[in-house]
Formats: structure tokens, sequence, C-alpha cells
């Protein structure tokens, strides 16, 4: 478990890299999100999309071998 002091310096730390441009935090709607898929159960057109979007492969077992 994390305390309080710890939180709080990682807060301020990811803030202060956000003010001065370091970093850029916006919104990605849950239909666009390909971290979806590692998160959530979704439908088929999601998941196949999003694994597209992510280059992830499933090999089958004669291209393993």
């Amino acid at each position: 478990m994390v305390d309080k002091n710890t939180l709080d310096i990682r807060y301020h730390y990811i803030c202060e890299y956000i003010k001065n441009g370091r970093v850029s935090v916006y919104f990605v709607p849950g239909n666009e999100n390909p971290a979806d898929m590692f998160t959530k159960n979704l439908g088929t057109i999601y998941f196949l999309c999003f694994r597209k979007h992510l280059r992830i492969k499933f090999l089958d077992d004669k291209s393993s071998a």
C-alpha cells in the first residue's frame, strides 16, 4: 500500500511535468481507446479493431513450432 505522502509527491511531480509541457494529457473516448481491450469485455467489432490498431496477432500451433 502506498502512503499519502508518496501519492502527494507523485501527484505534484506529474502536475509539474504537465505544467512545463513535457507531458500532454487529453481525453480519449471509450469507443476509440485501444487500452479498453485490456480492461473490459468488448464486442467482436471493437476487439478486432483495437487488436489491429495495436498490431496484436495470435499465433496458431503451426507458426509457433
